[in-house]
């Protein structure tokens, strides 16, 4: 999806820097950006628009790591305009995926996904008022209920001669909403006795507290089971989100779907899981900008509102059109960075609209893109990343992403991806081919030694992509790159079948004695 500076000045129909004092840019479409109904609908796409970029393939890849872990169906959760992510295009690709069951937060999002063409299951687990009733029904939205609320969705069902819909919450602790699982009962009860009324599931929330967790899950199965013992058939029960994914395998093991939302997106729900890595995830968002602005700042000279940074040396800086109205946390001024012309660039300044950034050497000019949340080139800035740095989460981050912005949604690939698995080291799986790395004429004058960490996926071929640099001495990380793209390996088997594999790949640099 990058488009070099060259071809956006050509897509925008100006010669060059004449665009940039011209007082009012041409326009231009960036492609693929969807169309699909969505509430906000996203602002058309200019060339000096940020936007965000979606990997359909990635989103594929994640929801299908999740059902091999926990070989149940999944609730796929796409609230919050999926995340950040956009609500229309997250549920079609998933859907595409083969995902049959839906969960939302406002019946507005709801109906969105009807009217784009999405056909499984819709759970609104958020609140209704009885006006709502019949587009309910009409839109036949599983709807959540824990009050006499779901009368009037009975009283409705019959005028219109249709069935309604619902899901019943259990509150077994987190203390938000639903029955209280001592009088859920009763409650159960009540909604298998009403006409008109489909009771298509029971589920609960747990706290993420590891101890109460499966507090929580022993009441919630004994409501079911006491349930089930008076002959009332509960439908779909369900407890999982990603939290009790990775951590309480009982969650899915013992009942009968999962409700994954941020790992969806290639994010974890805590740093302790990112560093655990028990399932192996792709990021789907990568945030862009293209440079409007480069010059250099003279001693003294600041930039910003409150004169945010001021420079003490010839200092270059590049302006982007991107701000925390987009979504970019303005915690990160003065922490965070950009990746312009494959390197880390320092934020200086962040505004409403605008991002400034210090260049150093990094090569830059208007027109270039900019990644605030994605990979360039070897560099990556994880959404974890951000979080950290804005005393934030990757909940906040995804979601705060202006639902606006234009989206574009990268075409999924017609092959299924492999399975991929994680190995801890090479010890017992060296290469079959290995090049030594040349040692740097610089390095080994300045007498700098070392080992090199990248991190690589070793394809069903034997071959090396995929690089990423962990740890080592600038002087060596090019070196030790270089020559791992070229070493090979035993393709490996896992039974019968070929996998990719994760690895950590260590490159020592040992000067003589």
């Amino acid at each position: 999806m990058a488009v070099s500076r060259r071809e956006f000045f050509a897509l925008l129909g100006t010669a060059g820097m004449a665009a940039l004092t011209s007082s009012r840019a041409a326009q231009v479409s960036a492609p693929h950006v969807l169309q699909a109904p969505n509430t906000p609908t996203p602002r058309e796409a200019t060339g000096w628009d940020p936007w965000l970029e979606i990997s359909t393939d990635n989103l594929a890849w994640n929801v299908r790591q999740i059902q091999a872990r926990v070989g149940k169906p999944v609730m796929a959760v796409v609230k919050a305009n999926g995340y950040g992510h956009g609500l229309v295009g997250v549920a079609q690709t998933l859907a595409r995926a083969g995902v049959k069951h839906f969960l939302v937060a406002k019946l507005d999002e709801a109906r969105t996904l009807r009217q784009a063409g999405i056909s499984g299951m819709i759970l609104n687990f958020g609140p209704f008022s009885a006006a709502d009733a019949e587009a309910i029904i009409q839109l036949r939205i599983s709807q959540n209920v824990y009050t006499e609320l779901v009368d009037a969705l009975a009283r409705v069902a019959a005028r219109v001669n249709l069935s309604a819909h619902v899901h019943i919450k259990v509150d077994t602790g987190l203390g938000r909403v639903g029955a209280h699982h001592e009088r859920a009962l009763e409650f159960i009860e009540h909604v298998a006795g009403l006409k008109g009324i489909v009771l298509d599931g029971v589920f609960t929330t747990f706290t993420e507290d590891p101890e109460f967790d499966q507090v929580q899950l022993a009441r919630f199965k004994e409501v079911c089971g006491r349930a089930s013992a008076r002959g009332i058939n509960v439908g779909l029960r369900h407890a999982a989100s990603s939290d009790a994914i990775l951590n309480l395998p009982a969650a899915y093991e013992e009942l009968d779907l999962v409700r994954p939302g941020i790992m969806l997106y290639g994010l974890y729900p805590s740093e302790k899981a990112e560093q655990e890595r028990k399932l192996d995830l792709k990021p789907v968002l990568t945030l862009k900008a293209r440079v409007t602005y480069v010059k250099t700042l003279a001693p003294g000279e600041s930039v910003s509102y409150h004169r945010v940074f001021t420079a003490s040396e010839p200092t270059r800086v590049a302006t982007l059109p991107v701000g925390y109205s987009d979504g970019v946390p303005r915690a990160l001024q003065g922490k965070g960075s950009v990746l312009i012309g494959g390197q880390r660039c320092p934020i200086l300044a962040i505004s409403a609209n605008a991002v400034i950034a210090r260049l150093g050497q990094a090569p830059a000019a208007p027109g270039d893109e900019a990644v605030l949340i994605g990979r360039q080139g070897s560099e990556e800035i994880l959404t974890s990343e951000v979080a950290r740095l804005a005393e934030s989460s990757v909940y906040a981050v995804a979601m705060g992403m202006n639902p606006l912005l234009p989206a574009v949604y990268a075409e999924p690939t017609p092959e299924s991806a492999p399975l991929r698995v994680r190995l801890s080291s090479l010890e017992r799986w060296e290469p079959v081919h290995r090049i030594e790395p040349e040692y740097p004429p610089l390095a080994k004058e300045a007498r700098i030694q070392g080992t090199v960490k990248v991190e690589a996926i070793i394809a069903t071929d034997g071959t090396v992509r995929d690089l990423r640099v962990i740890s080592g001495h600038p002087l060596l990380v090019q070196a030790a790159v270089n020559a791992v793209r070229q070493w090979r390996f035993q393709p490996l088997r896992l039974k019968g079948a070929l996998v990719e594999v994760i690895t950590l790949i260590e490159v020592p640099f040992r000067l003589p004695r």
